[in-house]
């Protein structure tokens, strides 16, 4: 039976990433043992990164402990986690500590590597005081891929093949042509659209298709009456997971259609970090960041979402823990000149309409990689504030 793909169930909130890898960093280059996975638990209720202000979690708890964990001006100590942890009687206690790294480790933020945690290189950027949640997510979603040597959970010879965030991108990208041939407003897919096709990709040969059942689904449900819309719509879900099961059993499909529900809005969360997404049309669809689209199409053109191959677990967790791989399409002068003129050209858009006194800006022209990659980031910088200004005198002309 197929299963979808999914970021993490465990972190729902992309940024407490942070908070998991801080404690973690306290064990690196320890042997990931039963009884180091058991004390990381421990830690991150110590911590109080996890538990804290859970009333599921308080489930069992004397009003002492819960009292202890509400007040953040007391320090919990190792023994008390402990006791905390035990009395929560879990049946695989270590068990809790795997599930807890497992969101760092398919991100990329840690490896297991002879048997000791060791955070890699992006994990070490996400610790900087200065980090860029964007570029950190971006750097992990684009090595992100189905099946990998480090997870048992997707094998190639049940059909899994793609780099599921390169595979939204392009997914988003065919259906946006498809509109523009039939005359259509291009509009990226709606967050419905989202949940039911995005996760159940899970082969990179069936993005065409995919774009093609979501141009049809919009056919039959254009200049319909809502509540048609809704009978369509139930129907067309309920086969579609029942085709993608492979299955009839009513029960599997319910559950499957309530995952991914789940499982997109989940997706869409960490994806829009990126900064290669953006929500439009109220916050009912995503489309692709039109401010990217020098990198967006220089990454299509360059990457199609298959998965690669490596010879052994070792050189796949050598390629995920380098920051440097892999090298970006556009990390070339011609292309990074073309970045920073289409920022300056937005800069100058701001800078008119929010009517601040035009900044003036070195020769870039003369920088090499580096120098133009820096520029870049200080002018997307620039920008936001700009973007800022305008949106703050948007809302006191209101």
């Amino acid at each position: 039976m197929k299963k979808p793909w999914s970021i993490t169930t465990t972190l729902r909130n992309p940024e407490r990433l942070r908070d998991f890898l801080i404690v973690l960093k306290q064990l690196e280059n320890c042997k990931w043992d039963l009884e180091s996975q058991r004390k990381y638990q421990i830690l991150l209720i110590k911590e109080r990164v996890y538990g804290y202000g859970s009333n599921q979690f308080y489930n069992g708890l004397s009003q002492e402990q819960i009292d202890l964990i509400d007040d953040q001006t007391k320090i919990i100590t190792f023994e008390q986690a402990e006791t905390i942890f035990n009395v929560k009687n879990y049946e695989d206690p270590s068990m809790r500590g795997r599930q807890s790294i497992n969101p760092l480790k398919k991100f990329g933020l840690v490896v297991v590597k002879d048997e000791k945690i060791c955070i890699t290189s992006l994990g070490k950027l996400f610790l900087k005081d200065d980090f860029d949640l964007g570029e950190i997510f971006f750097k992990s979603f684009i090595k992100w891929q189905i099946p990998n040597p480090d997870s048992d959970d997707y094998k190639l010879e049940d059909g899994y093949n793609i780099e599921p965030f390169v595979g939204v991108l392009h997914l988003i990208q065919r259906v946006n042509e498809k509109s523009r041939k039939s005359g259509e407003k291009e509009k990226g897919i709606s967050k419905e659209e989202f949940s039911l096709f995005c996760p159940t990709l899970v082969n990179y040969e069936d993005i065409e298709i995919y774009s093609e059942k979501i141009i049809a689904l919009r056919k039959d449900l254009k200049d319909k009456p809502k509540q048609e819309q809704k009978i369509i719509r139930d129907k067309y879900k309920k086969t579609f997971a029942r085709e993608f099961l492979g299955k009839s059993n009513n029960t599997e499909i319910q559950k499957l259609l309530k995952n991914l529900r789940d499982y997109g809005d989940n997706a869409i969360r960490y994806f829009r970090l990126t900064r290669y997404i953006y929500i439009r049309g109220g916050g009912f669809y995503i489309d692709l960041e039109p401010r990217r689209s020098v990198e967006i199409n220089a990454l299509l053109d360059f990457d199609n979402a298959q998965s690669k191959t490596f010879e052994s677990k070792e050189q796949y967790l050598d390629y995920i823990s380098d920051i440097s791989e892999p090298k970006l399409p556009w990390e070339t002068k011609e292309k990074l000149i073309e970045i920073a003129i289409k920022l300056l050209e937005d800069i100058k858009l701001f800078e008119r309409e929010t009517r601040v006194t035009p900044k003036v800006f070195l020769d870039y022209q003369k920088l090499g990689e580096d120098g133009l990659k820096k520029f870049i980031n200080d002018l997307r910088n620039y920008r936001r504030e700009l973007q800022d200004k305008q949106n703050h005198q948007k809302s006191q002309d209101t």
